[in-house]
């Protein structure tokens, strides 16, 4: 590789496209732009392959969505050594063929990772008496036969049950929702692949109180960063744009049952039911969040919900009839639940969920290979209000702060040598309270006046 000094840069190593009949074609001659995406909701990697093709290899190769793929690009770290990304794929599609003149067409191939594929045709019929993670752990190597390393967060409870002939995608997503684990309160884990060769099961709580790994900023020279030595972000840690959408949905937060829920549960065995009322406010305290700010009387609130949200001076959290669950639940003879405690994990695992659709947001940045899903970034992004009398703006309270990393888009350009990522980013709380009085403007001594007027 020719030696580079400017992170991002990278040399393509392998890019080996095989066929079905065992026909290879090395494409790294004609190959315009590489996409590969990781999703923190999602499971496995995919991206798509855009190459030019003057050999009509659609029909000479053949290409008809059973192809292999294999990847395999360094990219500099920026201190004389790269890093490398290496994975096989399954070609799966061909997404699109266009003809740019009479001997030359574009043709786009979409890609995934094996375990995505092998997963749509293998059925589990199989008993477990196992903890989640090991249950996990046995379906990736034993069904989905991964080559990636498996890292694992411990849970607390062994599930009792029986997969009754589901795809490994299905019955990981099934035990990943009923998964607590065994160092924090939260319910519900994710199960997801990143770019550096790992399968990871883990919780939300684990993946939120990590340290950040970077800060990321949009923003001018001028900011004031609160005592932090104010400096232009480097070139690799600019946000060239970033853009919110769809944010403090407060309807469709009560539907998913952020806010609050009622669960009602059914022991046929012992005829008994019980009520378990869940309120986002009232347990804010018992997770971890990416602001650590704890909720307080008297206190602004880093939650994402208003003291008094509605006309009747009442929260969302105080509505637990806004959903109701019924999960049925019985004991074996030895008297142990084989529901895997529902009251631990059912209504958490769906406002935890919903806690992180509540403020996101999607920024292009340049190329770094050391980004990856599930990591935490610091965001710093200026307010528009007025500048102040020193010139400087502040930075926003709301959007700024800890992000945790859901997704990356890593797209290599191939014409211009130009690497971009596309990252995904959200967060369950704020970083400052919310304001416990109406806004109003001042004076130079702090003196309320009249309602701000926009």
């Amino acid at each position: 590789m020719t030696q580079v000094n400017q992170i991002g840069q990278f040399t393509i190593y392998k890019l080996l496209l095989t066929s079905f009949n065992g026909t290879q074609i090395d494409l790294r001659g004609v190959v315009h732009e590489l996409s590969i995406f990781e999703d923190l909701f999602g499971f496995g990697l995919s991206g798509n392959l855009l190459f030019g093709d003057s050999k009509n290899l659609l029909k000479n190769l053949p290409i008809i969505g059973q192809e292999r793929l294999e990847v395999e690009i360094g990219i500099d770290v920026g201190d004389g050594t790269e890093r490398r990304i290496r994975k096989d794929f399954d070609v799966f599609k061909v997404t699109d063929r266009a003809e740019v003149n009479f001997a030359y067409q574009i043709v786009i191939l979409d890609f995934v990772a094996p375990e995505t594929s092998r997963s749509l045709r293998t059925k589990i019929s199989r008993a477990y008496a196992k903890t989640h993670d090991e249950i996990v752990k046995d379906i990736l190597t034993r069904d989905l036969k991964t080559k990636s390393t498996i890292v694992t967060e411990t849970s607390k409870f062994v599930e009792r049950c029986v997969i009754p002939n589901w795809s490994p995608m299905e019955a990981i997503q099934w035990i990943s929702r009923r998964a607590v684990s065994n160092t924090y309160n939260n319910a519900g884990f994710f199960c997801y692949e990143n770019t550096a060769g790992e399968f990871v099961f883990t919780s939300m709580e684990n993946l939120v109180g990590q340290t950040a790994t970077a800060t990321y900023s949009k923003t001018p020279a001028k900011v004031n960063t609160g005592g932090r030595e104010n400096q232009v972000a480097p070139a690799y840690r600019r946000i060239e744009s970033i853009n919110f959408a769809n944010n403090f949905n407060t309807h469709e937060n009560t539907m998913t049952g952020m806010y609050a829920s009622r669960l009602y549960t059914f022991d046929p065995i012992t005829r008994k039911y019980s009520e378990v009322d869940f309120s986002y406010a009232g347990t804010y305290n018992r997770f971890k969040h990416l602001e650590q700010n704890e909720l307080r009387s008297g206190q602004g609130q880093t939650v994402l919900e208003g003291l008094a949200a509605d006309r009747d001076g009442k929260m969302m959290s105080e509505y637990p009839m806004a959903n109701t669950y019924f999960q049925p639940k019985h004991t074996d003879k030895n008297g142990q639940g084989t529901t895997a405690n529902v009251e631990w994990w059912y209504q958490q695992s769906i406002s935890q969920s919903a806690q992180f659709n509540v403020l996101k947001g999607t920024m292009i940045v340049n190329g770094d290979p050391a980004r990856k899903v599930g990591e935490v970034l610091n965001i710093e992004i200026q307010s528009t209000e007025s500048l102040r009398e020193t010139g400087e703006r502040e930075l926003d309270p709301m959007l700024s702060g800890r992000y945790l990393v859901t997704a990356i888009g890593h797209r290599f350009s191939f014409v211009t040598q130009d690497y971009k990522m596309a990252i995904e980013i959200r967060k369950d709380s704020l970083s400052k309270p919310l304001p416990t009085n109406a806004l109003t403007s001042s004076s130079p001594t702090g003196d309320a006046k009249e309602p701000v007027k926009v």
